[in-house]
């Protein structure tokens, strides 16, 4: 079965975008701010790839995460195996080869279990970033074959991503934890979401772990393409510069909308803000100087 992949969209379109053009080698795509429902000009090049805005990025060094306790009875995956599945997917980005034996300059770090499951950005106050399986139910405006979600706050002033929370679709009982073969390979859809995590949107390049399909069963994306490879550089060159984080940001709420597209079909341009919020549409301004905005990407099957 052939799954549509998706991530975490920036503002506008479940897709940020950012990048290629025919004069450019890489094909890659990075989330940005751009919002058309604010009157912002935002385009989409003939890869899909959306341009204008600030481009999404995590201005820490080192970007903490927490697991949900739960894990998956439905899909027998524990919280530990399932630590350890996004740990190594967060390896598999951070210890990319950036060339000369350099490495991208953004790091991941496991904090652990947490009970929580609440996907939210708290503004002022300590936030987490969880991943999570929903065994029980899965949300009504995503449609049920999406495999994962992935929700990230930004300031869309600037783009530094502020919060990023992944949602794991369990309700079928289809997620696997063993060879890639098997069916719904859960490390190669962590490896997928992380780099929506990261900033990025999807690829047009079909070899490329953020490329939007995903065939269950037959693919793996476990292992990076080049073209994943110079995207997560990119964003993170070696030599790295990170800023504070804002203490006050403003609030977009947009209407939530899947940005996962069939195989057959071709992405869609509208997105949800909050880290990949696809289609933007009221927007509610909280405070002054910058925005969240949500973005909800779904992986799922054609």
């Amino acid at each position: 079965m052939t799954r549509a992949l998706c991530r975490w969209a920036a503002p506008a379109v479940c897709v940020a975008l950012s990048l290629v053009s025919g004069s450019k080698a890489w094909a890659f795509c990075r989330t940005n701010t751009c919002d058309p429902a604010r009157g912002e000009n935002c385009t989409v090049d003939k890869d899909g790839c959306r341009h204008g805005g600030k481009a999404l990025y995590w201005g820490v060094p080192t970007v903490p995460f927490l697991v949900q306790a739960d894990g998956s009875p439905k899909n027998h995956i524990g919280a530990s195996a399932f630590e350890q599945v996004i740990a190594t997917a967060f390896s598999t980005w951070t210890s990319a080869n950036c060339g000369a034996g350099t490495h991208p300059s953004v790091g991941a770090m496991n904090g652990g279990q947490t009970p929580s499951s609440l996907v939210e950005y708290n503004v002022g106050q300590p936030n987490a970033n969880i991943f999570m399986f929903r065994d029980d139910e899965w949300m009504a405006s995503i449609p049920g074959s999406a495999l994962a979600l992935t929700t990230v706050s930004y300031d869309s002033n600037t783009g530094q991503i502020l919060d990023a929370d992944v949602e794991v679709n369990g309700t079928g009982g289809n997620i696997t934890n063993g060879r890639p073969t098997d069916g719904a390979d859960l490390p190669s859809i962590m490896t997928h979401e992380i780099g929506h995590f990261l900033g990025l949107d999807h690829s047009p390049k079909p070899s490329a772990t953020m490329f939007i399909t995903y065939k269950a069963g037959s693919g793996n994306l476990r292992v990076l393409d080049p073209d994943d490879v110079e995207a997560i550089c990119a964003i993170y060159p070696p030599a790295g510069r990170y800023v504070a984080v804002p203490q006050t940001v403003d609030i977009v709420t947009p209407p939530l909308a899947g940005c996962a597209v069939s195989a057959a079909a071709k992405p869609s341009n509208r997105a949800a803000l909050l880290f990949a919020a696809w289609l933007l549409g009221a927007v509610r301004v909280r405070s002054r100087n910058r925005k969240r905005r949500a973005c909800r990407c779904p992986v799922r099957p054609a």
